[in-house]
């Protein structure tokens, strides 16, 4: 069995700015997202880590330096593309609430659909799955995590809810069979 913990970045310029960030508008951490990362590094104390993974993308990455560093986890902090946040094309940069209506409605331009998201989630399980390492940190955005959370418990796509969200670096334990 592996233990996958699953943080979300801390918040993000743009998520304290009220607007839809995605993985094309590549926002660094506030100070309070700065401060949560910390936060999530006492949370993952005690817990046997033995690989770190991120999304590329500055909030995503710096999260996992600051956990990495709290943790005094010596090894290098690995950024892969399949982990970053979903594309939400043209409502990226709209305030909240605008944007998200803009994607329910089926209105925003050249965004990453459920399927789309879904597909890249099952890609994402089935790398860390075959990872030798057995306790795996994996911090990312949103979107990934929700729908890695549907793959994971053999839910469909269809399941996925916009506008839900996970909270910034709270832990969330997947176990993969």
């Amino acid at each position: 069995m592996k233990t996958i913990y699953y943080v979300r970045h801390g918040e993000s310029e743009g998520n304290a700015a009220g607007v839809l960030v995605d993985a094309s508008l590549d926002a660094p951490l506030t100070t309070r997202g700065e401060r949560q990362a910390r936060q999530a590094t006492v949370l993952l104390e005690g817990k046997q880590i033995d690989a770190i993974i991120a999304s590329p993308m500055r909030r995503a990455l710096q999260t996992a330096r600051i956990i990495a560093d709290g943790l005094g986890y010596k090894k290098e902090v690995v950024a892969d593309a399949l982990f970053t946040e979903r594309d939400l094309g043209s409502a990226t940069g709209l305030p909240r609430e605008e944007g998200l209506a803009l994607v329910r409605s089926g209105k925003a331009v050249g965004f990453e659909t459920e399927e789309q998201l879904y597909d890249r989630a099952m890609k994402a399980i089935e790398k860390l799955r075959v990872l030798p390492e057995d306790h795996i940190l994996v911090v990312g955005h949103n979107g990934m995590g929700k729908m890695m959370r549907l793959a994971i418990e053999g839910k469909p796509a269809s399941e996925f809810t916009v506008g839900e969200r996970l909270e910034h670096a709270k832990v969330y334990e997947f176990i993969l069979g």
